[in-house]
């Protein structure tokens, strides 16, 4: 069974079934946000950093969901304590009064160095995410109650499963038309 395909600059590429690393929908949706949340961010210019604190509360979630696997809890344990470490630069380059534009200050140079790590970690595993998306398994409403009438002990009749697929079969007759 082949895997999954995408282009990527113009050429078609194929990972493998088992690729080994998937995600999850919680991760990507996640990401998303903390993106969001880094543009409103870059935004604040002067402030850059403020927002630091819900990225990693964001990505702290992640820890408490069952859906996710462990190595998207991984990552996003080390963006956490990233944009952690960067509030706290953030809140002690806003307190001592240090403008980075002026000043030559190893504060600075940690906020910058963050800045750099969390970017790049984000991007990655952004990206990472993106191109491995768990498989999505589409779910029928005739599907869902056929299995909850299975479960009830009540078996479908042959008769009635010919019906409905005459019916579908006209309906993609009438919408090819």
């Amino acid at each position: 069974m082949p895997g999954r395909k995408f282009t990527l600059f113009g050429r078609e590429v194929e990972l493998p079934e088992n690729s080994g690393f998937s995600s999850t929908s919680t991760n990507r949706d996640t990401l998303l946000l903390e993106g969001g949340t880094e543009i409103l961010d870059y935004m604040l210019e002067n402030y850059y950093g403020a927002l630091k604190l819900p990225q990693g509360i964001m990505s702290l979630f992640i820890l408490s969901c069952d859906n996710t696997h462990i190595s998207e809890k991984l990552i996003h344990l080390l963006l956490a304590a990233t944009a952690f470490a960067h509030f706290g630069i953030f809140t002690a380059i806003f307190f001592q009064d240090v403008h980075c534009d002026i000043d030559d200050d190893s504060l600075c140079d940690g906020q910058f160095y963050l800045k750099l790590v969390y970017g790049s970690l984000f991007l990655l595993t952004q990206a990472v995410s993106n191109f491995s998306q768990d498989p999505i398994e589409l779910v029928t409403p005739n599907r869902v109650s056929n299995e909850r009438d299975l479960e009830k002990g009540i078996v479908p009749d042959e008769k009635e499963e010919d019906e409905e697929e005459e019916k579908r079969d006209g309906l993609n007759i009438e919408a090819s038309l």
